[in-house]
């Protein structure tokens, strides 16, 4: 499943990531090579999970900017349960939790990244407006904190 994400990672950039920045386009993506880590390593017994998925994404550009949208457990049941949809293999409580636990320390795992953590239980308007300060401190090239 890995090696199938990252496949698919590469192609994205390859075919629109690139050739969008190349004509001077932001690209803003989800889910990239720190979700795949995440998920993929929280869902493996095998210790060394991390450093493998770092290695076949290693191609992948690193992004200016990763966003880390922090959710409370209570938020984002209450969300999944609003949403009025099945419940999918990765929304069980203490899969989430280990989830949880891996994305607080994604900054550990990568400290040369420049990431920010915004609180994902405000409004969409709050999140929206901080991670857009975000992203302007980033094109002004000021300090991200």
């Amino acid at each position: 499943m890995s090696l199938l994400f990252a496949a698919d990672r590469q192609d994205h950039v390859e075919s629109e990531v690139l050739p969008n920045l190349r004509d001077g386009v932001n690209i803003i993506c989800d889910r990239y090579i720190y979700s795949s880590i995440v998920y993929q390593s929280a869902s493996s017994e095998d210790s060394e999970a991390v450093e493998w998925i770092r290695m076949i994404n290693r191609y992948a550009r690193k992004p200016d900017l990763v966003i880390y949208l922090k959710v409370s457990s209570e938020v984002a049941v209450r969300r999944r349960r609003e949403r009025d949809r099945h419940v999918e293999i990765f929304d069980r409580p203490e899969f989430q939790q280990r989830l949880a636990l891996a994305y607080d320390k994604i900054e550990e795992k990568f400290p040369a990244v420049n990431i920010v953590r915004v609180n994902g239980d405000n409004s969409v308007e709050e999140v929206a407006e901080e991670c857009w300060s975000h992203v302007e401190k980033m094109r002004s090239g000021g300090v991200i904190a």
